[in-house]
């Protein structure tokens, strides 16, 4: 009974709110009438979703009870829904008999209306999933006996629950539970942990029906963070239903270990509705609505086909019902769905191009960039968190960038010590990696795969890369074909696919140099203070990303002297632009010096310096040697190799060659690695030969050219003393330098435009051959990558 008021109390405030807001559209004839409607609308509406929710709530109970309602926490979350959900369809019911003045208005409350039913919608019965699929189980709350759970041959009561993973010499060992549930479907299993098992930052949990690998066991495939959720409930689907089956168990993360409460098999899931989640989900349908609908059109066609709120709400409805099966079939459900709505991004974009008569440039730009997004989605969707990663993990989960990110999250501060492996890095990406872990967390979207959810981040960066690098090329004024070919191969090129999936802090450092660098190209054009205070704010957060975004600096500075002081003879202007400068870069990058020397105690250029002893040293080389060598042992392989104590890659052009395309990995299919090293060899040919026959532009009072040489040969020689000064082969790798890839692929662009537009046959047949050679290498590294 007083949840009955409780629910009308809610009604009365909520209608309240819909006729004062009725009064502002429309002339009412009978307004105290269309109130007391509305209310009677809002309770009725009300109790049957109550009744509905409670039903949803308690069916996969065994004593649920609908008349046994208290006044509690979950009931009253789940009153406040009903009322909601109520007042949105009533709404929409009594916005359909009045009329109002104001079209805008009226459209907008209707979208947002739609906006909050829809993630209501989601929230029911997407979130939820798991919660409906253990209805039809029979067997529920299954508690495993430790004394059964077999560990290093003996049960797991005996080490009171705890197991350990440890990593010595580089060998894996196998470190496994067995137990044999005697049930006919498992559909989850739920791990209570003790207290020890807290003071690790995460540990990885590998649960199969066949023995385990231990190269498997070694990284697991679902993880537990601590912090966050202590007792998790992974999610696990037997195979053979109906049989008995021995499950194999494994602690996957090194010199971690886990102390294990109980086992429970089927643990129910309770119903939960989270409401920060709903108005995340409603704020983020209402901005995909103004922004993909109504300013680019990119569902007009669909949002003309659903011209009626019933036909929205169904094809939502249809759309949900889709993501829950995707929810329910795949193993990283998210990035699933982030492909399906790029293809359908790209489709309805290229259908709208079509019928505004678009030119063919910007088609294929659409494609190019559509089909990009598409393959950078597909790769992190097919591989692993820790295939193709640099630094992310080192002997213990509190190391590498990975530990970084989880010592943030963890502690809710930077750490106070240089001392873990990869701690020296500024923090920015780490920090940024915390903040959406806990902003997952506090959606309660934060899954067992934490680390495969970081990789959204990277992917996000990597789109953006590729949005920066066409306006790049279309502010150097490379159009048509020359653009098409040109951005093409930033679309496919494998280091940058490669990066768009790493979880350490490349890609974000490629997005600030980027950034930085096309806000000073246009601030050289138009000499606007906007862009020259983008350019200082992108290159410190740069060098907060990495120590080495600092080089954009002196590139900016050198700028702004040629335009200031040798083109326009203005001096104070010269002073007052590099002070505005260097004042932005100190008020984004000055902190960290600052924590450097007095917090963490270290030079803010620290490396990890491996020394002689290091397999990968190659300081015994001399340096015409390392410059000029084309020793045959170099073409022996298409892949960087390491050891020395076999052949270590020494030379440094080779290995930069190579680690453009490979990384520091090795490939299966090698007669497709040759085409694509090859075509790679020819596009660093071109590319210099351009860089070459652009030097008489330097003449010119456009700076654009001249300052993307002056950042190239910053970049360059900085890698070069890098690469002296550390003499390992890890230091050769490309994606220190990876911005002189954008930077190559514009001068070939240029190229391929001056080619194209003069009558010289010879150039034509130049050119013939440059398309020729970016199709092969883009069809090519299609084929690596997936």
């Amino acid at each position: 009974m007083k949840l009955l008021f409780i629910i009308c109390g809610l009604a009365i405030l909520f209608s309240a709110f819909q006729y004062f807001f009725h009064l502002r559209v429309a002339a009412l004839k009978q307004p105290w009438t269309y109130f007391f409607r509305m209310f009677i609308v809002n309770v009725i509406l009300s109790i049957l979703f109550l009744i509905l929710l409670k039903i949803i709530q308690t069916l996969s109970l065994p004593d649920w009870d609908l008349l046994s309602w208290k006044i509690d926490s979950t009931n009253l979350k789940l009153s406040f829904l009903s009322v909601w959900i109520a007042v949105f369809l009533s709404t929409l019911l009594f916005f359909r008999s009045i009329y109002p003045k104001y079209k805008k208005k009226f459209g907008m409350a209707n979208a947002i209306v739609l906006c909050f039913l829809v993630s209501i919608i989601l929230e029911i019965f997407v979130f939820n999933f798991r919660h409906f699929e253990l209805i039809s189980t029979d067997e529920k709350n299954i508690d495993v006996p430790l004394d059964t759970v077999i560990y290093l041959n003996r049960p797991l009561s005996e080490t009171d629950g705890i197991i350990k993973n440890t990593k010595t010499a580089f060998a894996i060992k196998e470190n496994s539970l067995v137990f044999n549930p005697n049930i006919a479907d498992v559909r989850n299993i739920r791990i209570v942990t003790g207290e020890n098992s807290k003071e690790n930052l995460a540990f990885g949990i590998t649960i199969t029906q066949e023995k385990i690998d231990p190269a498997v066991l070694y990284f697991g495939e679902q993880f537990i963070l601590p912090y966050y959720d202590g007792n998790p409930i992974f999610r696990f689907r037997n195979d053979k239903p109906g049989q008995e089956i021995t499950l194999y168990f494994g602690n996957a993360i090194y010199e971690s270990y886990l102390q294990i409460k109980s086992i429970i098999l089927n643990q129910e899931i309770p119903f939960k509705i989270n409401f920060y989640r709903i108005c995340f989900f409603a704020l983020l349908f209402y901005l995909s609505y103004i922004f993909l609908c109504r300013k680019f059109c990119l569902l007009a066609g669909l949002y003309l086909f659903c011209k009626t709120n019933w036909k929205r709400i169904l094809f939502c409805i249809v759309c949900i019902a889709g993501i829950q099966f995707l929810l329910d079939r795949t193993e990283r459900p998210f990035f699933f769905v982030f492909l399906i709505v790029s293809i359908a991004l790209l489709v309805f974009n290229l259908f709208i191009l079509i019928r505004q008569n678009h030119t063919n440039e910007n088609i294929l730009i659409c494609i190019l960039f559509g089909l990009g997004m598409i393959v950078r989605t597909i790769y992190v969707l097919s591989s692993p968190w820790q295939v193709h990663q640099h630094d992310v993990i080192g002997h213990h989960i509190s190391e590498g960038h990975l530990g970084y990110i989880l010592n943030i999250f963890t502690h809710s501060a930077l750490p106070n010590s240089a001392d873990p492996w990869q701690f020296i890095h500024p923090p920015l990406h780490h920090l940024l990696g915390a903040v959406y872990l806990k902003i997952l967390a506090f959606l309660g979207l934060l899954s067992t795969e934490p680390f495969e959810q970081l990789q959204f981040l990277t992917l996000f960066y990597g789109i953006l890369i590729l949005i920066l690098s066409l306006k790049l090329l279309r502010v150097l004024g490379i159009k048509n074909s020359s653009l098409i070919y040109s951005f093409s191969v930033l679309c496919f090129h494998p280091q940058l696919i490669f990066l768009s999936g790493s979880l350490n802090n490349d890609e974000l450092l490629l997005l600030f140099t980027l950034a930085g660098l096309y806000c000073a190209i246009r601030w050289s054009e138009f000499s606007s203070k906007k862009y020259l205070l983008f350019a200082a704010l992108f290159t410190g957060l740069a060098m907060v990303t990495k120590t080495s975004g600092v080089l954009l600096l002196p590139a900016i500075l050198l700028l702004i002297f040629i335009k200031k002081c040798l083109l326009e003879k203005k001096f104070p202007s010269f002073l007052i632009d590099s002070i505005i400068f260097i004042a932005v870069f100190s008020l984004a990058a000055g902190w960290w010096v600052i924590r450097c020397q007095t917090v963490l105690s270290i030079p803010i250029n620290s490396i990890y310096y491996q020394g002689e002893a290091s397999p990968q040293y190659i300081g015994n080389y001399s340096f015409v040697q390392r410059l000029f060598s084309l020793d045959p042992a170099h073409f022996q392989s298409l892949f960087v190799r390491f050891d020395n104590k076999q052949f270590a890659d020494f030379s440094i052009p080779i290995s930069i060659i190579k680690s453009s395309i490979f990384g520091g990995w090795e490939f299966e299919r090698k007669g497709i690695a040759f085409i694509l090293i090859f075509s790679n060899l020819l596009l660093i040919l071109g590319s210099i030969f351009a860089m070459l026959k652009k030097i008489d532009t330097l003449k010119e009072k456009n700076l654009m050219i001249p300052f993307l040489y002056i950042v190239y040969c910053i970049q360059v020689f900085s890698f070069l003393f890098f690469c002296f000064r550390y003499p390992h082969t890890c230091t050769q790798d490309f994606r220190y330098i990876v911005i002189t890839l954008i930077i190559g692929i514009c001068f070939l662009g240029l190229l391929m435009k001056a080619y194209v537009e003069t009558k010289n046959r010879f150039k034509h047949i130049i050119v013939s051959a440059f398309r020729i050679t970016i199709l092969l290498f883009d069809v090519c590294s299609i084929f690596i990558v997936m």
